[in-house]
């Protein structure tokens, strides 16, 4: 149960981290969908 927090916890933040990345990505080029 503990782990399975642990892993959820990891894999929101990696998923977050990438989806922030994708957005400065598209505010800096708005042209690249």
């Amino acid at each position: 149960m503990n782990t399975m927090i642990k892993f959820a916890v990891r894999f929101a933040k990696e998923f977050f981290k990438g989806l922030n990345a994708n957005g400065m990505n598209l505010m800096n080029n708005p042209y690249a969908i």
